[in-house]
């Protein structure tokens, strides 16, 4: 049973990564995208979305901008 549990987790941890791949995929494709847009193109709830979208600001992998409904999402702007 633990060792399922152990699985159930991983396989969980790898979907995670796998969806924030295909956000930070779809912004990078349309310079900027709102939630319910990668929601819709990804598949998933919009709550999801918005938990892996603040996930992926807490990392700085992505800005926000805006607030509230026209909250959009970008990649930062590279410090080259």
């Amino acid at each position: 049973k633990k060792q399922a549990e152990k699985t159930k987790r991983s396989n969980q941890a790898a979907k995670t990564i796998a969806n924030k791949q295909s956000i930070l995929a779809y912004i990078a494709e349309n310079g900027s995208a709102g939630s319910a847009d990668i929601a819709e193109h990804i598949g998933l709830s919009q709550t999801r979305v918005r938990a892996l979208l603040l996930e992926l600001g807490d990392d700085e992998k992505i800005k926000p901008y805006g607030n509230g409904r026209s909250r959009r999402y970008a990649l930062p702007e590279s410090e080259d």
